[in-house]
């Protein structure tokens, strides 16, 4: 587990090319471009195909931060190194928020097809279940425990 400042944490599992990170606290505008940068700049090395995203603690990003986090996860999706497949996100309790979420999904979807497979969740739990779907996914998620909360890496 690695903390960035102190706003964003993530386990890489690489043996699974699987990714989780979690927003600690509410984010600047600065702070989520420079801590999505990280994550996806990850994800592009190491080849990422699961990505377990736990943003409930927040906040609704404005427009621009939409559009941007839109076009960097469109480039993920695009580039040579392509690979990421499913994306679960635990999104915030905010209203507003969950509108946002959708919106982005949708236009995922409408931009790239049918190579990422996205859904919302207002739990933990729920997001576990789903990216769980699938025996690759199986494995690798067991090395999250179903409370968000991180376990150790285990074979199953």
């Amino acid at each position: 587990m690695k903390i960035f400042e102190d706003y964003l944490m993530y386990i890489l599992i690489e043996k699974h090319r699987m990714l989780y990170n979690r927003w600690l606290r509410p984010v600047s505008s600065g702070e989520l471009k420079k801590g999505a940068e990280l994550v996806l700049r990850l994800m592009a090395e190491r080849q990422v195909e699961l990505w377990l995203l736990d943003a409930s603690c927040c906040n609704t990003p404005g427009r621009d931060d939409q559009e941007w986090v839109v076009g960097r996860i469109g480039k993920l999706l695009t580039g040579k190194r392509a690979r990421l497949r499913k994306l679960a996100l635990v999104k915030s309790n905010d209203v507003f928020y969950g509108v946002v979420a959708e919106w982005m999904r949708e236009k995922l979807h409408k931009l790239h097809g049918g190579s990422l497979r996205m859904q919302c969740f207002d739990s933990m739990t729920d997001a576990h279940s789903w990216l769980q779907e699938g025996a690759a996914a199986s494995t690798a998620t067991n090395a999250l425990t179903t409370d968000g909360e991180l376990g150790h890496e285990r074979e199953v």
